[in-house]
């Protein structure tokens, strides 16, 4: 998986595979002075786009342990 845009409320990124809407996922995620941090996000939206193959863009909205319900 690819992360092409990164905020403090959310990412996109692009897989090889479709991310169910409404989904909850945990991602970890290497930063560039190689720290670590495990984020929780919520898949807000997925389409399919044409590249090389077949490969998906989603949208990934940040939540909290409270906001997963």
């Amino acid at each position: 998986m690819r992360v092409t845009e990164i905020s403090l409320g959310g990412m996109a990124l692009v897989t090889d595979i479709p991310f169910p809407v409404g989904a909850i996922h945990e991602f970890q995620l290497t930063l560039g002075d190689n720290s670590v941090v495990m984020l929780r996000g919520r898949v807000a939206h997925c389409q399919k786009i044409e590249t090389d193959g077949t490969q998906f863009l989603s949208g990934i909205q940040f939540v909290d342990d409270g906001d997963a319900a």
